[in-house]
């Protein structure tokens, strides 16, 4: 009886067996690599069509900024925003599991008649009144307590590093991104900071935010 040769792989085969991997590399990089940092590039993204929407907003008002909230129609910055920015999912940083809104506006450069207090200044700025809007914060991820560890959910409004949170809306700078938080500034640039960085490079604390103000201690009445 003769012996039945067994079956196995020949040169072409293993060659044809390399070259569809290769193939599937080569289609699937892009999908894995998109997803990898997807989150990061995304949250900056946000946070740069959130400023856009707000100096569109400012064009249609005369200069003047958009308030956090409108007590009488219920409504907060961000459904005032909405007919500019026009898809809520900008809304939420893709590493924030609350699904809620992730981002607040500064708290020293928007009025929110809801808290029923802000400085002695007029109560909805103007973009003239800012001289450094590259260097004035508009906006930052916001979400956490003191500690930056407690999550806070439902917050919109960003607060300074040297002020107080007193209601429950307000909450201090998120840095989700392995320490680094997305900012946007008023003259409609986004960029990252670490958390490091972002404290130790004010002087004072609340430089940032109230850049441009005419007295740095009327800001803090806030």
């Amino acid at each position: 009886m003769r012996e039945q040769r067994r079956a196995g792989f020949t040169a072409i085969d293993l060659l044809v067996i390399v070259l569809v991997l290769v193939i599937l590399a080569v289609i699937l990089f892009p999908v894995f690599s998109q997803r990898k940092f997807s989150g990061a590039d995304r949250c900056l993204s946000n946070a740069k069509q959130i400023d856009l929407s707000v100096i569109m907003y400012s064009d249609d008002a005369d200069d003047r900024l958009p308030p956090m909230s409108n007590p009488s129609q219920k409504k907060l910055w961000t459904d005032l925003l909405f007919p500019y920015y026009k898809n809520r999912s900008i809304l939420t940083c893709p590493l924030d599991q609350s699904g809620a809104i992730s981002y607040g506006l500064n708290a020293l450069a928007f009025f929110d008649p809801v808290a029923g207090r802000h400085n002695s200044m007029q109560k909805t700025l103007s973009y003239a009144q800012f001289v450094h809007p590259n260097e004035t914060i508009m906006l930052t991820e916001v979400g956490y307590d003191n500690d930056f560890i407690t999550p806070l959910i439902g917050t919109y409004k960003a607060v300074a590093p040297d002020g107080v949170l007193r209601l429950p809306y307000e909450a201090r700078p998120a840095f989700r991104h392995a320490g680094v938080a997305r900012l946007g500034y008023m003259d409609g640039h986004a960029k990252s900071w670490r958390k490091e960085a972002f404290y130790t490079g004010q002087k004072p604390l609340d430089y940032w935010w109230c850049r441009d103000r005419a007295d740095l201690a009327t800001c803090k009445s806030n």
